[in-house]
């Protein structure tokens, strides 16, 4: 209803500035929760009853009393001394609304056009802006007057001017009555509604903290440089009005904004904003205080965005603070900023966000999805081939089938395992390029991975179209490098296009992580010193070895999963064969000597076991990938003791490598010459005679 916001103190005068409020409803209404902002800061009213006719001012401190000593109506101070961030002098807006964000009323002087496109009259030092009369409100500056005399507290009837009348023109020289002048009517302005900004009821996740620079490249206090973008990633524009951002010591009340679907915003701590970012024209606000929270930490923090019904929309913690992630995103560079992997993807996990050393304010870090490359012919090098398989394979054509429509298919945790990585290669140095991982699909379906995702620790990529059938595998490859280490190799595979995995895989510590297209984490593992997703860790495996799965598609979200295999295999999976007790053999006749250097269990003295060995091997791709060179393995293992029992070792052709619990088979399986047992034996019953008779 009035508004001093140029009291006759000169200098700064934010202290002794007020305004009145009136209910003009026939209730009482309690103003518990209500906001009142300026262009640049809201105040949120305590508790207060304000009865139907009644007046309330609304004071920045108890100055008001200087000015007016007498007031003896009802009246609330800011608690900050101050209506938003301080009265304009030669312009500025007001905003009252209710705790829902309704706007309820609103009006802008001066230079302000933001409510009022012709905004009310910007009165003298000393004067206020008051409602002529107190109880009519068209949404006009035309409701407003210059008062020359405040009076907080009550109603005051100013005269209106009206408009001078043109009499009529008295013809001469005769006399007649000369008639009242018509007066012109008034014009009637027309009242034009103030649009209402109510805001719009979200949920967790319409809105997200999509980026935050909280070490800006200044040295010493930074907090005035400071940002923090929001995103809104619905179908609706959102208006933020009465929401809040906090850290761990503060909470602050956004300036009220709206943003578009899909859009951005800044939440900047100051205007110094534009010395980092002199280009950016998005949507900003900045806070009142000069700061975000008390300032965020530059060694860790969390950031809370609250809407204006105190629900929390986003939340994140990064650095030292644990408080709302655990554990919390990591710790970046200074100059840098923590931003969403991809933008708009919001799992609550730490592994959402990377290390972004160029921050974006505005948009989103967008990862293009690639044409799919087919990829090339392995080019044979001079070296001596490994002598082929007799059986002619059919081999999986490698080239990425494009999905004409890509329509990604629904998938579940673990329908796709990570089943291998290589993250050290045999070549020294930067192998970034040489680095691969194995996916496999367990699922009874095919399965459509356009616009999943791929992140290690600190970057991400969206893999290439490609569809992967039931019980298949395929390799993600850094490079085409990844055939100078498998030249031989002709199964389903896709390359990144920035020619690494992520950031670069790390060879001491790393994590992977696959996300699906709708931001599902799909499945998960970490290795060595990271212990992000499984605590303990994987166990870091030497340069040239892959990190496997013990069976193909064994997934018990567990270290255990994994073992180091020093003859990688990509394509396919490792098949073990597992050992089960049997019945105490019946007694072994002399084993039958052959020429044949390799002898299988059942080629010589076979046991009546009432059960024997059984084959359990993962899915594996049909047709089989059998390896085409298998290089020198030493297995270690520990004989069974108990006589009933047998441990069979064999290769990923279920052909017969060792038997253990037959002595003497052992020698044969071992691949020990017949000759050679033969002069043994001879050797011994020589020396054991040749002891008697001496």
């Amino acid at each position: 209803n009035e508004v001093q916001y140029d009291p006759p103190q000169s200098g700064v005068d934010a202290a002794y500035e007020w305004i009145e409020l009136y209910n003009c409803s026939g209730i009482t209404i309690d103003l518990d929760g209500w906001h009142i902002e300026d262009n640049y800061d809201v105040d949120v009213f305590s508790s207060l009853l304000l009865d139907s006719g009644e007046y309330l001012v609304i004071a920045a401190g108890d100055d008001f009393y200087e000015n007016f000593p007498e007031y003896t109506g009802a009246i609330v101070v800011v608690s900050d001394g101050k209506i938003g961030n301080g009265l304009g002098n030669s312009g500025d807006r007001l905003i009252l609304t209710d705790p829902t964000g309704k706007t309820i009323d609103a009006l802008s002087y001066g230079t302000d056009e933001s409510i009022m496109s012709k905004s009310c009259i910007d009165v003298d030092e000393g004067h206020s802006l008051e409602r002529q009369p107190y109880d009519t409100d068209t949404n006009t500056a035309d409701d407003f007057l210059d008062n020359g005399t405040p009076s907080p507290g009550r109603a005051t009837d100013l005269i209106i001017p009206t408009p001078t009348t043109i009499p009529t023109p008295t013809p001469t020289p005769t006399v007649t009555p000369t008639p009242s002048p018509t007066p012109t009517p008034t014009p009637t302005s027309t009242s034009t509604p103030i649009p209402e900004s109510t805001p719009t009821l979200a949920d967790e996740g319409d809105v997200l903290i999509n980026e935050v620079q909280y070490d800006p490249s200044q040295e010493g206090i930074d907090k005035v440089f400071e940002w923090i973008e929001l995103r809104n990633i619905t179908e609706l524009t959102l208006d933020l009005i009465g929401w809040r951002i906090q850290d761990n010591h503060k909470i602050d009340i956004i300036p009220s904004l709206s943003i578009e679907s899909k859009g951005y915003a800044i939440i900047a701590a100051t205007n110094e904003f534009y010395v980092n970012y002199p280009e950016y024209d998005g949507v900003i606000v900045c806070m009142s205080d000069g700061s975000i929270g008390n300032g965020l930490s530059n060694t860790g923090d969390c950031i809370i965005l609250l809407d204006s019904a105190n629900t929390t929309i986003d939340e994140i913690s990064y650095g030292s603070d644990d408080t709302v992630m655990s554990p919390p995103c990591s710790d970046v560079y200074q100059g840098h900023s923590l931003e969403r992997q991809i933008y708009g993807i919001d799992t609550n996990e730490a592994s959402d966000f990377f290390d972004n050393e160029n921050p974006s304010p505005g948009y989103g870090v967008e990862i293009q999805i690639p044409t799919p490359t087919p990829s090339p012919t392995p080019i044979p090098t001079s070296s001596p081939s490994p002598t082929p398989n007799p059986t002619p394979i059919p081999t999986i054509t490698p080239t990425v089938t494009p999905v004409p429509t890509p329509t990604p298919t629904s998938a579940n945790e673990g329908d796709i395992v990570i089943n291998e990585i290589q993250y050290d290669s045999l070549q020294k140095g930067a192998d970034t390029a040489y680095e691969w991982l194995e996916l496999y699909n367990r699922a009874d379906r095919t399965i459509n991975l356009d616009g999943w995702m791929i992140a290690d620790n600190y970057g991400s990529d969206t893999l290439p179209a490609l569809l992967l059938p039931p019980n298949q595998y395929t390799v993600i490859a850094a490079s085409e490098n990844f055939y100078e280490n498998f030249s031989e190799y002709s199964g389903l595979i896709a390359f990144l296009p920035d020619g690494s995995i992520g950031n670069g895989l790390g060879n001491n510590g790393d994590r992977l992580v696959l996300i699906d297209s709708t931001g599902r984490v799909i499945d998960a593992l970490s290795y060595g010193s990271d212990e992000i997703i499984i605590s303990p860790s994987c166990d870091d495996v030497a340069y040239g070895h892959s990190l496997e799965r013990q069976l193909g598609g064994l997934d018990s979200n567990q270290a255990s999963d994994f073992w180091d295999n020093d003859s990688p295999s990509p394509g396919y999976g490792v098949v073990f064969l597992t050992s089960t007790p049997s019945p105490t053999p019946s007694p072994m006749p002399t084993p039958v000597i052959t020429p044949t250097p390799t002898v299988s269990a059942q080629s010589a003295v076979t046991p009546t076991p009432e059960k024997t060995a059984e084959l359990i091997s993962a899915p594996t791709p049909s047709p089989i990938h059998e390896p085409k060179h298998i290089p020198p393995t030493v297995i270690s293992y520990a004989p069974l003791t108990e006589s009933n029992q047998t441990t069979i070792i064999a290769d990923s052709i279920s052909q017969d490598v060792l038997t253990s619990g037959k002595q003497d088979l052992m020698w044969l399986h071992l691949g020990v010459p017949s000759v050679f047992v033969l002069l043994g034996m001879v050797l011994i019953v020589t020396l054991y005679y040749g002891r008697q008779y001496n």
